[in-house]
């Protein structure tokens, strides 16, 4: 990807956090239970799972909200639930994730939607759907519209994220109309039936495959599926009135259409074992957005892509983060600072399943010796962190002259090396040892000077119960930042030093 392009991505990225999104829709409680299945019941010929985990999360446009909230806008959600121990749950989901649910309507007559599904290794065995489909009622209806009217001006945009499980009745669809249409805003469509929101004029919907053989009345097809999808843009605009249609080809991306114009079709970066629950609510998130924050479509078509793969990688509900998003491309600076998520950085390749390496050291001046042992370190996974001992500290081991290079400069030659990931200074409070930045990354494989190898190292007990490999590399002989330095002083040959 050109620099171009991903200063862009990051540009937009970083406006996220001043737009503000009402969001309605139908909230959903997805709960999974998964466990081991070794034996069938002696009740039925039915496989019995003995459960070891049992997990809530929030689906339908709850998943919505949850993806805008970390991708990190303003977000206000309305909904109506039942008054009920799922409500209960979903409510404090939504705590959690930091939304308001001041706007959650409870409904006394009506039950939460609940999907549960039981699971064992990566299969799903069943799935049990509860709760109210039928549409809202008049009352309910009132008190929602009055809602809206009271929000909708504070807001810049509207995503309806509508799963045809009762809240989106055609008297709210006409309010939100009559709203939106008076203030100009953005109005976003995720609908089961994408046909009922034309009269809104919408400024992007966004049909599935599924939705969009149900709008023209075509028969899927197992290949060829972009060309199919290309050729019906002047029916899929007399049909939803959009000004631009986003159709969603999961494997095969997304074709867009401007008005009834084809405008381009994007591809997907391939991934190997997907979980394409929530794929759509990352993908629309991430595309309103960067239309609010005033980037081209193609350009928010490429971020939409892009959370939706991280979703998808995750298992069960999930969302993509602002953080997982810049560091998609890499485009987060490698040096983190005390404000960077490096907790949330290293948990988020941990479910890429990606194998951290880790290393420490004070590389004052950089030569060659650095290189190949970082190189080398780089080999033994995914990922390379390195701990940097700050300018204390440095003064500490190696005393007052010491260092010769301040801290950001070291971090910024170290950052520069295609083989580092990340780089983390250490050092505060007298510690010398990277042991409270080793708790936070958790490696997986933590490397160190061949010339350590055999003596007292004081991170090896925490790493030892994180389960980490220890691998000792040799360094180049000869080199060493204080032979360097020597040489400079008194114009001496190098000689073989262990000091780094």
């Amino acid at each position: 990807m050109e620099n171009t392009t991903i200063k862009t991505y990051l540009s937009l990225i970083s406006r996220f956090r001043r737009q503000k999104v009402l969001v309605i829709g139908d909230l959903i409680l997805d709960v999974y239970y998964s466990g081991d299945c070794t034996r069938i019941s002696p009740e039925a010929p039915v496989p019995v799972v003995d459960v070891n985990d049992k997990k809530y999360c929030l689906g339908g446009a709850g998943n919505v909200v949850a993806n805008l909230k970390a991708l990190g806008c303003q977000v206000t959600f309305c909904t109506v639930t039942g008054q009920d121990e799922g409500r209960e749950s979903a409510l404090q989901l939504l705590a959690e994730n930091g939304v308001h649910t001041d706007n959650t309507l409870a409904d006394p007559t009506r039950r939460t939607l609940i999907k549960t599904r039981v699971t064992t290794g990566k299969q799903c065995l069943i799935r049990i759907d509860e709760g109210s489909c039928d549409s809202i009622s008049g009352s309910i209806e009132d008190e929602l519209i009055a809602r809206l009217e009271n929000l909708s001006e504070s807001a810049d945009a509207v995503l309806i994220a509508d799963y045809d499980k009762g809240v989106l009745s055609e008297r709210v669809i006409s309010a939100i109309g009559r709203l939106f249409r008076k203030t100009r805003k953005l109005v976003a469509v995720d609908s089961k039936k994408p046909e009922a929101y034309k009269s809104l004029r919408p400024s992007l919907i966004k049909p599935n495959y599924p939705e969009f053989l149900k709008l023209t009345g075509q028969k899927g097809v197992a290949v060829d599926r972009v060309e199919q999808v290309k050729a019906f843009g002047q029916i899929l605009h007399e049909r939803c009135g959009a000004a631009v249609t986003a159709v969603t080809l999961d494997k095969d991306g997304v074709v867009i259409f401007s008005g009834k114009d084809y405008s381009f079709h994007s591809e997907a970066a391939p991934v190997q074992f997907p979980h394409v629950s929530g794929a759509g609510d990352s993908f629309i998130s991430a595309f309103l957005l960067a239309l609010l924050a005033k980037g081209s479509i193609q350009d928010a078509a490429g971020l939409a892509l892009e959370s939706a793969r991280i979703a998808i990688e995750k298992e069960d509900t999930s969302f993509c983060s602002k953080e997982e998003l810049q560091h998609a491309w890499g485009i987060a600076p490698k040096e983190l600072n005390r404000t960077s998520p490096l907790p949330e950085v290293c948990e988020y390749y941990r479910e890429q399943g990606k194998k951290i390496v880790f290393t420490n050291g004070c590389f004052d001046i950089l030569h060659r010796g650095h290189i190949e042992y970082l190189n080398q370190a780089r080999q033994l996974g995914d990922v390379l962190i390195v701990g940097i001992n700050n300018d204390d500290s440095i003064k500490r081991l190696k005393g007052p002259e010491r260092p010769i290079n301040n801290l950001l400069d070291r971090m910024e030659v170290l950052a520069a090396l295609g083989c580092v990931d990340h780089v983390y200074s250490f050092g505060e409070k007298h510690n010398d040892t990277p042991i409270e930045l080793i708790k936070v990354i958790r490696p997986d494989v933590f490397v160190k000077g061949g010339d350590y190898k055999g003596r007292d190292i004081p991170e090896l007990k925490i790493l030892k119960e994180y389960g980490a490999e220890v691998h000792f590399l040799p360094f180049v002989k000869n080199l060493s930042t204080s032979n360097i330095i020597s040489k400079i002083n008194h114009g001496s040959k190098f000689k073989v030093s262990k000091t780094g």
